[in-house]
């Protein structure tokens, strides 16, 4: 009955296989493998889903079994040079393809084998250039557009004279919004290690009636990375304009460097750190911050296989002008982090998800034109983003989006709850 049962299995493997259905052939097999890996029918139907839901490197165990019962099954040594050729084993590749060759294979194989031995040949020659366009456009809903309290009529607010003044009108406030981003990227080799990038972007949002809150972010930046033996370094000097109502609000610049290895199969470690310079148009805010941390990557052995990454940072923000009023709005310690999880729930599908969060200390209470509570002001930002993409084609892709954001502060004026929603489009050109 169990080897019934088995041939049941392996069948419905084979069939999501021919299918191209490789993520669900993928789950099944993972389903499958503790009672039927080692068995060459099985896994060269594993190896196949692996490498073709993007898991190479378990599709090159799986086909080196498979080699090792059958050594004459050329149809594995032949997905086995595809394995290594999409983890960057050339010369390994390379030979694994001529050994197909040499077998006088059918027409067709012989085709597919010559397309990738020319796609090495190109690789072995070195790096090129690449660029990346891309422009994506998403209507949504904004809770909190002004990331105000929820009733803010209650707070007790004094003017210089200690007279009481209206508080209401800062409360939350929610409004729809279409949202247009679009970024170019190049990266261009410099020798076989080192590439010089470059790159810009823009983000605006603007809002349906709240037009004083539309908003546009330009960025450039530009940078050169060293690459090698598993591990990589970056640098990169970047600038940005914030555009408020229509109004330069803030410009900020500053540099950074990120540094990554990896650390086996599915798993690399790293640290960063950045300086930036804020500066703000009356110029009464502008800053200097730092900040620091380490980062890691790696893929999960539980259900679907997910991609995690997760940081921790420290860092500071130092007010150029020392007064009570930044102190308590651009003088702090910061503390914080990120966990993200990436699951592909089908060839088409991706679900990603991020928890965030950020602690800042600051020196000083928070002022408007009196201090608003007696302790220094202090700071809990938690966030959870989601996101469903679906790859309508290899250059499209609809997704929806989920941003649920919670700032617990001891100033009443700063404490609030912001949740937005948003369906888009993305076109990669």
């Amino acid at each position: 009955m169990a080897s019934v049962q088995a041939s049941s299995d392996l069948d419905r493997l084979t069939e999501l296989n021919k299918d191209g259905e490789f993520a669900k052939a993928y789950q099944l097999a993972l389903e499958q493998r503790p009672q039927m890996e080692g068995l060459p029918e099985f896994d060269m139907q594993y190896g196949i889903a692996a490498v073709d839901s993007g898991h190479p490197n378990e599709g090159i165990f799986a086909f080196e079994r498979v080699l090792m019962a059958q050594p004459g099954y050329q149809a594995a040594r032949l997905e086995l040079a595809r394995a290594y050729y999409l983890i960057g084993e050339f010369d390994r590749s390379e030979r694994l393809f001529n050994d197909v060759l040499a077998l006088n294979p059918p027409g067709d194989v012989k085709a597919r084998v010559d397309v990738f031995l020319s796609r090495i040949e190109e690789a072995k020659r070195g790096p090129v250039a690449v660029t990346r366009r891309s422009v994506s456009f998403r209507v949504g809903y904004d809770d909190n557009v002004n990331s105000g309290p929820g009733d803010a009529s209650s707070l007790a607010l004094y003017d210089a004279f200690g007279n009481l003044y209206e508080a209401s009108g800062v409360s939350s406030q929610g409004d729809r919004f279409s949202r247009l981003t679009g970024s170019l990227m190049h990266q261009n080799p410099i020798n076989d290690n080192w590439s010089w990038l470059a790159d810009v972007s823009a983000d605006g949002r603007w809002y349906e009636d709240l037009n004083s809150l539309d908003n546009l972010s330009l960025d450039v930046g530009t940078g050169v990375i060293w690459q090698g033996d598993g591990q990589f370094v970056r640098t990169r000097v970047s600038g940005q304009r914030y555009i408020l109502d229509h109004h330069t609000y803030r410009n900020l610049y500053g540099v950074s460097v990120e540094y990554q290895k990896a650390l086996g199969r599915d798993l690399a470690m790293g640290v960063f750190g950045s300086w930036n310079r804020l500066e703000y148009g009356a110029g009464t805010r502008d800053a200097d911050m730092t900040l620091a941390g380490v980062s890691a990557r790696w893929r999960a052995d539980f259900i679907g296989d997910p991609l995690l990454q997760a940081s921790l940072y420290t860092g500071r923000e130092t007010p150029r002008d020392d007064n009570l009023f930044t102190a308590g709005s651009a003088e702090r310690d910061i503390t914080g982090g990120h966990l993200g999880a990436s699951w592909m729930l089908s060839t088409e599908l991706t679900l990603n998800t991020a928890l965030i969060f950020q602690n800042s200390r600051y020196d000083g209470p928070y002022y408007l034109l009196t201090p608003l509570t007696s302790a220094d002001r202090n700071d809990r930002n938690t966030a959870f983003l989601a996101d469903l993409q679906w790859q309508l084609s290899p250059r499209i892709k609809a997704f929806t989006e989920l941003s649920l954001r919670d700032n617990d502060s001891n100033t009443a004026l700063l404490d609030y709850q912001r949740q937005q929603v948003a369906l888009g489009v993305h076109y990669q050109f």
